[in-house]
């Protein structure tokens, strides 16, 4: 059986006078049975062995939350969703849709043709046909769909919007991830989420995790342990955890795995005054080189001061050694940043560039070992209004020759930015095509990146006109590994929402 199979259970059943045998295995783990008899008084003794469970090479796909609901303040969240199949074949996607709350599960299906983008603004109505509700979902087409996601608060007509894209893991026993940049007070609050994504027949476990709460300066706020229910999902405030915590300012949670498998947490950190929230994904401490693709202070083009937040948690202790590539009028440099810290630490920068002694620019920061960052571009004048883009850091090795970038949507009311970022010494050339939902070229272009340097630049400089119809994704092809990232930003609020493949 592959290492690749995804929450197998197998059971073999010996019929022998003990009777029936069960054998649960270990999700990803390889299994061998050996049936042997060694005192059999009759001729012939048969048996069977009976294999349940997931048997494809096809991952999941995880979507750990979904709304169409009102939330905290008079916000109202609904889902953009994404899809793409960059394959030369059509599939068959299946989606199963847990709501929160509800035991029941639902499930839908759709067709993707060759290379097809598909945009569903609601998938809660379109799909499954619901009015109301937020839960998760699940689904699987082929091992190379990919998928990204968008809840907006819609109440007061722009769109405060926080992005991510589909997970192809979860979390088992002995994991342990985090999820740093956690904000409480009167200007902020913090919602988690946890899902348990056991959906196989026989799977009636609960998931069992501890949750560990730390400030910016290492101590320990409390620890509490959950149980989920078989496929559940929850979303509270994080006082639901930890009552006792009414202020945090730049803080962490820990969340360990220590009962079964299935688990994906996630934190949404909201602006009370906007609605304004950032998506945060659980994050394993990382090993290797790390990439932040880009941080910057500058101004955007309605004049409003383009600014990043960042914060380093460092689980472990120890130095930080970190490299900030930065251009600035046209030159690019090259900035260390070190500092130490202490076990449970964070090191908080409310403006990087600031931090760092510059006046602006635009850049991404490299570094290696066990380190956490929260990175969040954000534009306003003024925090409290903190429109913002949660910026995941990578793994470096992640950089690839192929990307598709879901967030394209028509009209005036947004403006889309295209990011190139190339760690190589040798400059790099993309061909990126901008497709609309039904697969129709809406614009071509060229776009050359510099060895060890980043292009950004708006779709309709590199496009041109853009039409008004269909939203769509961008592909990209380039003849060397790059990093590749999309921003969506409104133009009414410049709230913007980061998304990469």
């Amino acid at each position: 059986m592959s290492g690749r199979l995804r929450h197998l259970r197998l059971a073999a059943l010996a019929l022998v006078a003990a009777g029936a045998m069960l054998l649960p295995a270990p999700a990803g783990a390889q299994v061998t049975v050996r049936v042997k008899g060694t005192n059999i008084p009759m001729p012939a003794q048969g048996f069977a062995l009976v294999v349940t469970g997931d048997l494809t090479d096809v991952p999941s796909h995880y979507l750990p939350v979904i709304a169409r609901a009102p939330g905290a303040n008079g916000s109202l969240w609904r889902t953009d969703l994404w899809l793409m199949n960059p394959t030369a074949s059509a599939q068959s996607v299946t989606f199963i849709y847990k709501q929160s709350g509800d035991f029941d599960t639902y499930e839908a299906g759709i067709e993707l043709g060759p290379r097809e983008a598909l945009y569903l603004p609601d998938p809660l109505e379109s799909l499954f046909h619901l009015s109301e509700g937020s839960g998760w979902i699940k689904f699987w087409g082929s091992d190379t769909l990919q998928a990204a996601a968008r809840i907006v608060n819609s109440a007061t007509g722009s769109t405060y919007g926080q992005g991510f894209s589909a997970f192809t893991e979860t979390y088992a026993a002995g994991d342990t991830v985090y999820l740093p940049g956690l904000f409480v007070g009167p200007g902020h609050r913090t919602n988690i989420g946890l899902s348990s994504f056991n959906l196989l027949p026989g799977d009636d476990y609960t998931v069992d995790s501890t949750l560990t709460l730390y400030d910016s300066a290492g101590n320990l706020l409390g620890s509490t342990e959950t149980k989920l229910a078989p496929r559940w999902h929850e979303q509270n405030p994080l006082q639901y955890y930890f009552p006792q915590v009414q202020a945090l300012q730049n803080g962490t949670l820990q969340v360990t795995v220590t009962g079964m498998r299935g688990l994906l947490p996630y934190a949404s950190v909201v602006t009370n005054s906007t609605g304004d929230g950032v998506f945060i994904a659980p994050r394993k401490a990382p090993t290797g080189k790390t990439l932040i693709p880009v941080l910057a202070s500058a101004p955007n083009p309605t004049g409003a001061p383009w600014k990043t937040e960042l914060s380093i948690f460092a689980p472990q202790g120890g130095t930080f050694d970190g490299t900030f590539r930065y251009t600035s009028g046209g030159a690019w440099q090259d900035l260390p940043v070190s500092f130490t810290a202490e076990a449970g630490v964070s090191h908080y920068y409310d403006d990087f560039l600031q931090g760092l002694g510059l006046a602006g620019g635009i850049g991404y920061l490299t570094f290696d070992g066990p380190f956490v960052p929260a990175a969040r571009v954000w534009s306003g004048l003024s925090q409290a209004a903190s429109m913002g883009q949660f910026i995941p850091a990578f793994d470096a090795e992640r950089a690839a020759v192929h990307h598709w970038l879901p967030g394209y949507l028509p009209g005036a009311a947004y403006r889309l930015n295209l990011g190139l970022e190339n760690l190589e010494a040798g400059d790099a050339f993309c061909q990126a095509v901008l497709w609309s939902a039904s697969h129709e070229k809406l614009g071509e272009s060229i776009l050359g990146c510099p060895g060890r340097g980043l292009v950004q630049q708006n779709a309709a400089t590199i496009f041109g006109p853009l039409p008004t119809g269909e939203a769509g994704v961008i592909e990209l092809g380039c003849d060397g590994p790059v990093f590749a990232y999309v921003s969506l930003v409104d133009g009414t609020t410049s709230d913007a929402t980061f998304f990469s493949d």
